[in-house]
């Protein structure tokens, strides 16, 4: 299937919403362009680059109680391999 798209004279592309649709990617989102020798290129929904601010608060729940490290020593001692 092949979709044909404009390019303005400001040199950048609209990609249709079924376009976006099908790289699964939201405006706004992000895609990978992948340059082949022959002049073609590969149009791909690029995976959001998580960094360490992102994983704030992931594995917190509200009924979990703190364990300190000493809890957290005696519990891997006790399991025998």
């Amino acid at each position: 299937m092949g979709v044909e798209v404009t390019i303005t004279t400001e040199g950048q592309l609209r990609l249709d919403q079924a376009i976006l649709d099908h790289l699964g990617v939201q405006p706004g989102g992000r895609l990978e362009i992948i340059l082949k020798p022959d002049g073609r290129v590969e149009l791909h929904g690029a995976a959001k680059k998580l960094v360490f601010a992102d994983l704030r608060g992931i594995l917190a729940r509200e009924s979990s109680t703190p364990v300190s490290l000493e809890e957290m020593q005696r519990a891997i001692e006790d399991v025998q391999l």
